[in-house]
């Protein structure tokens, strides 16, 4: 529920509104597979999710872990 209610930016109202738009239009035209996108563009809008699910499409946040350690690479003969 948390997810729905916030995080709610400029592009996310876009979406929003594209996808209802997108749904009104096709139902009243009759254009189904259409309105399956409108649906499908509107629900990415509530939910807040991408195409990858939830949290799929945004880049991972750095954890303060402490330092990295440094990685040794060694040369394998075939």
């Amino acid at each position: 529920m948390e997810r729905i209610i916030k995080g709610w930016n400029f592009v996310r109202l876009v979406r929003l509104a594209l996808g209802l738009y997108i749904m009104i239009e096709s139902i009243m035209t009759k254009e189904w597979i259409l309105a399956c996108a409108g649906l499908f563009l509107t629900g990415t809008a509530v939910f807040n999710v991408g195409c990858c699910g939830a949290y799929g499409c945004q880049p991972m946040i750095k954890s303060n872990a402490g330092p990295v350690k440094e990685i040794i690479y060694e040369e394998v003969d075939a």
